[in-house]
């Protein structure tokens, strides 16, 4: 008898590794990696100063990389310097190359890659519930505006200290030079549209959070906290590079000396504060306002993260005790511009010290657009703190006068409804309560 045929078992059906088409990296991510790898080119290989001069008869140009040193080798002696920050040091103005450097902006880039990658990665594995998922993107996205507002700083400098500082400088002394800017215009330019198209992921973002709570509200403007935090971001990016761009002061000599009125910059006024002679200590005490001006301005763009997660892990529908604890950290950010304005007063102060211990010539102060800009965002981060507290107060008072009369308390913005199954999970109502995958991905 022939022994039985077993028919082969059907083979398994494979695995495939798909990713939805609604969790791909949206357009503007995509664009935002494509600048990055185009701000590392360009800081690497664009001049960032160029140099035209008048040397004896002969007018001669030279171009010089992010470390300040030349980058074409002329046949023979032309009488440009080879490395800008030793003849600036020779001149008397410190060792500039650590104030003026391509380095930053390198990082700035490099560090943006790594935040917005992680973001794009999150976002393709789906390994998170929807409202934990929502926050994370809010906090990485905020998070990238630090980054890429360093950048611009590093190209800000070079547009201030080369573009603007050293040219009056040099054409105050009488020398027939021309100093451009141009790497550091470039990159500062690349960074500022990288900027532009973080806050229209976060206007986003945002919106999409709030979707998820109250579907019926408008997803890209917002509320009224929103539009104040996205203000106050939008300032302390505006108060960052206005430091470094600035001229802070104008040297004007006296009618008996035989040169013109000149800007210091910050860079200048650094390295002026860095070598010894009259004046080194008012200069020392400028810097430092500088410096203190400036940490606030960063300061007070920390924070207006901080207030953005706030909007939103209340649009997600967050533990209240939470949001609460949040909302009152980012509101705390009204303190910065304050303590900018205090800065700013006492550079006023140096900067007189400075002009009577020189006596000859008049040291105006020019640092106008960081004073506007610190005064703008101190008032808008006060109004973000009565929105704040007019909020906790307001649901306090509700909640009291509720419990007094009897009655059930009204209920907690974001929170669900009543009679709506709540889930177990990381917020309140987890992937149940308007946790689908069409509201999470937006």
């Amino acid at each position: 008898m022939p022994p039985p045929v077993y028919a082969a078992a059907p083979p398994q059906p494979q695995r495939e590794i798909r990713i939805p088409i609604e969790s791909l990296p949206s357009l503007v991510r995509v664009l935002v990696v494509c600048l990055c790898a185009l701000g590392i080119v360009a800081a690497l290989l664009v001049p960032w100063v160029h140099m035209e001069m008048r040397v004896g008869t002969e007018d001669e140009e030279a171009s010089y990389d992010g470390k300040l040193q030349r980058m074409d080798e002329p046949s023979e002696e032309d009488g440009v310097p080879d490395n800008l920050g030793t003849t600036l040091s020779e001149a008397g103005y410190g060792d500039v190359s650590s104030y003026y450097t391509r380095g930053v902006a390198i990082t700035g880039f490099i560090l943006l890659l790594i935040v917005l990658g992680a973001a794009m990665f999150l976002r393709s594995v789906d390994v998170l519930p929807p409202r934990p998922a929502r926050a994370v993107q809010v906090a990485l996205l905020g998070t990238a505006l630090l980054p890429a507002t360093m950048a611009v700083v590093a190209g800000m400098r070079f547009v201030g200290g080369f573009g603007i500082a050293f040219d009056s400088l040099f054409n105050a002394l009488g020398a027939k030079v021309d100093v451009s800017a141009y790497g550091g215009m470039a990159v500062a330019v690349i960074g500022l549209f990288i900027i532009v198209l973080l806050l229209l992921e976060l206007l986003k973002e945002l919106g999409a959070a709030r979707a998820i709570s109250a579907p019926g509200r408008p997803s890209l403007t917002g509320p009224f906290a929103q539009r104040a935090v996205l203000a106050i971001a939008v300032l302390a990016i505006a108060g960052i590079v206005a430091v470094p761009v600035t001229p802070w002061a104008r040297y004007v000599p006296e009618e008996s000396e035989d040169m013109k009125p000149f800007f210091q910059d910050e860079g200048l006024i650094s390295g002026r504060a860095d070598v010894s002679g009259t004046g080194q200590d008012e200069a020392h005490a400028m810097d430092k306002d500088i410096r203190h001006a400036s940490a606030c301005f960063w300061l007070a763009l920390v924070f207006s993260v901080v207030a953005m997660m706030a909007v939103a892990l209340d649009g997600l529908g967050a533990p209240r005790a939470a949001v609460t604890g949040v909302k009152l950290a980012g509101s705390m950010g009204f303190l910065f511009p304050l303590l900018g304005l205090m800065a700013l007063v006492g550079f006023m102060g140096a900067l007189k010290d400075l002009e009577i211990v020189l006596a000859s010539g008049d040291m105006q102060f020019m640092a106008y657009a960081p004073l506007i800009i610190a005064f703008v965002l101190l008032m808008a981060a006060l109004v973000y703190l009565a929105v704040v507290t007019r909020g906790l107060w307001g649901g306090r008072k509700a909640k009291f006068s509720a419990a007094a009369a009897g009655q059930p308390a009204a209920p907690v913005p974001g929170a669900p409804p009543v009679g709506w199954p709540v889930v177990e999970g990381p917020f309140q109502g987890g992937s149940g309560v308007g946790g689908t995958d069409e509201t999470r991905r937006g």
